[in-house]
């Protein structure tokens, strides 16, 4: 049996992701937490580091973490993934377990985790790339 909540909680995503027939598919990741008062700046070192080298991952779609203005011990990190296999790739890196290691210090309470599908097939992103060609003939023309 497998004892590590982390590999369970990433199979169960797994899982999911091939119910929902999307496992080869782009999917993004909300996850929502909070952090003891006297955390937080070791929290946003940790998130940048976290930021710029899972970025560097060409899987790795989107990357964000973020603070809530309101409540500065609460952040959400928000991600996209070219598939489910990218995910758990992601999750074997080992800047990745060093950032698990520091959100176990930190954390207060149990993370939320959302996963999502666009519902707008990329529309507004071909949308933005036809007004920058516009725009970039606007500008050879004038």
């Amino acid at each position: 049996m497998n004892n590590d909540p982390r590999k369970e909680r990433l199979n169960q995503m797994v899982n999911f992701l091939t119910t929902k027939g999307v496992a080869d598919k782009p999917f993004n990741i909300s996850i929502i937490l909070k952090v003891k008062p006297d955390s937080v700046d070791q929290m946003i070192k940790a998130a940048a580091k976290q930021v710029e080298e899972t970025r560097k991952d060409p899987a790795c779609l989107y990357y964000e973490i973020s603070q809530n203005l309101a409540d500065p011990t609460q952040f959400i990190s928000v991600q996209t993934w070219k598939n489910a296999q990218s995910l758990v790739e992601h999750c074997s890196c080992e800047h990745h377990h060093e950032f698990t290691k520091i959100i176990d210090e930190v954390k207060e309470g149990t993370p939320q985790f959302n996963m999502w599908v666009s519902v707008t097939s990329g529309e507004s992103s071909k949308e933005d790339e036809k007004n920058l060609k516009l725009e970039q003939e606007k500008t050879k023309t004038a």
